[in-house]
């Protein structure tokens, strides 16, 4: 019996010996220089340039948003209950914004010259800007940048807010905003997928700060520069209130 054991405590050690020694012949990841990651960010760039559009699904517990993103600047997001029925729309045709909710308001659209969006009191959540950051398809402009140990931050100013990305391995993986120096929102690209040879988010983390309220979804159903993208324009037949003097 002490035989075996004696056996066994032998073999533990040896195991341990080898692990050791595997651990420390291992050679630490290598750390990409300031000018491979701007290198990268180029690249990067360079690629999601030629999207010139995209639309896609995502999915909330229940309720379905279907969104279409024709750059530079013209978005609509329509977001309908599991059984069809329209609960809100969100849109931009790059000149004019406008929001219509059932539950707010069912009769009237709001809307207001894009431009002015920052001076009205509308909730960031609802800013097209900010919608389209979630799926990490924009060029990253910036006006200054941060190398850390191969992760990038880089920042920029957007109207009233400052939006900050993070890139790491020939990837964007998230993008914050801040207002007065204070996290608004911030998308966590937790995976990628790749949709005709462009490498573009797939499972997607949202969280407002403020609200302190999360969203998981996964973008599905992803179409890039269709042959011809939805038109985006204002809904007609309902009462428009102006949100400059709202």
């Amino acid at each position: 019996m002490y035989r075996k054991a004696f056996l066994a405590a032998s073999f533990v050690a040896f195991l341990l010996a080898f692990f050791l020694i595997l651990s420390k012949t291992e050679e630490p990841a290598r750390v990409p220089s300031e000018e491979e990651v701007v290198g990268h960010i180029r690249k990067f760039n360079a690629s999601v340039s030629a999207i010139k559009s995209i639309s896609c699904n995502v999915s909330s517990i229940g309720t379905k948003t279907e969104v279409v993103y024709i750059k530079p600047f013209r978005v609509l997001a329509v977001t309908s209950s599991f059984f069809g029925r329209k609960q809100a729309e969100v849109g931009t045709d790059g000149r004019d914004y406008w929001f219509w909710m059932r539950d707010f308001d069912k009769e009237s659209i709001y809307h207001c010259p894009l431009s002015k969006i920052s001076s009205t009191r509308v909730v960031l959540p609802m800013r097209p800007n900010l919608i389209t950051s979630a799926f990490g398809v924009d060029e990253i402009m910036w006006e200054s940048i941060s190398i850390r140990e191969g992760v990038a931050c880089l920042t920029c100013s957007e109207d009233d807010l400052v939006k900050c990305v993070l890139f790491r391995d020939d990837k964007m993986t998230g993008v914050t905003h801040y207002r007065d120096g204070l996290p608004m929102m911030t998308a966590t690209f937790k995976s990628h997928q790749k949709i005709d040879g462009f490498e573009i988010p797939k499972e997607v983390n949202v969280f407002w700060h403020e609200e302190n309220a999360s969203l998981d979804f996964e973008m599905k159903n992803v179409v890039i520069n269709a042959d011809e993208p939805p038109k985006i324009k204002m809904p007609n037949g309902m009462k428009k209130v102006s949100l400059i003097d709202f």
